[in-house]
């Protein structure tokens, strides 16, 4: 296996600071080109490996974008740091006492967005005229997070009632995710 030039020197860096620390604790190594093989290939798919995660987080932050405020045009310039998704999970599992409801809804939304999770046929899509493409995650996450009220089936006015509270569930929804995505952007 041949790395790119950046990527070996990277690897040589790792082996010589490994290299270093041996030598400062004065292990004796009866086996030096074996050792500096085992360190060589540890360190080159450690990298070839942490790279391969930065990546994928990096695409999962990039499905949060729409998160951000598009008011000034440049959302993708706020993105937050790498590991923003981690780090969104964790702040709703501490958030998860206080308001369950909200947590498992927003999880649910971060496992469609950022994981690609698959909605089922059961749930509730948005459809016809005002749909909007960014709708049909917030509302699989409203009805898996347990407000299926708000997606009344029967006609009339009880359905026109429930289109209204979900509207301003879903605009709730999103303003306190923004919310919890802004404070771990600035975090």
């Amino acid at each position: 296996m041949r790395l790119a030039d950046d990527l070996a020197d990277d690897v040589l860096q790792q082996v010589a600071l490994s290299l270093e620390r041996l030598a400062l604790r004065e292990v004796t190594i009866e086996q030096p080109v074996a050792l500096a093989r085992k360190m060589i290939h540890d360190a080159a798919v450690n990298l070839v490996r942490s790279r391969a995660r930065r990546s994928a987080r990096e695409l999962a932050a990039d499905r949060l974008r729409h998160l951000e405020p598009v008011d000034d045009g440049s959302a993708a310039d706020h993105l937050v740091a790498e590991d923003a998704v981690d780090e969104l999970r964790r702040q709703l599992h501490l958030r998860a006492a206080d308001d369950p409801g909200f947590v498992s809804t927003a999880l649910t939304f971060v496992s469609i967005t950022a994981d690609q999770a698959r909605i089922g046929q059961s749930c509730p899509r948005p459809a016809g005229h005002g749909a909007d493409p960014t709708d049909e995650p917030v509302w699989a996450a409203l009805w898996y997070g347990g407000h299926r009220d708000v997606f009344a089936s029967d006609g009339g006015r009880a359905r026109s009632t429930a289109a209204q509270q979900r509207r301003r569930l879903a605009q709730r929804f999103r303003d306190r995710l923004r919310q919890l995505v802004s404070e771990v952007r600035d975090a």
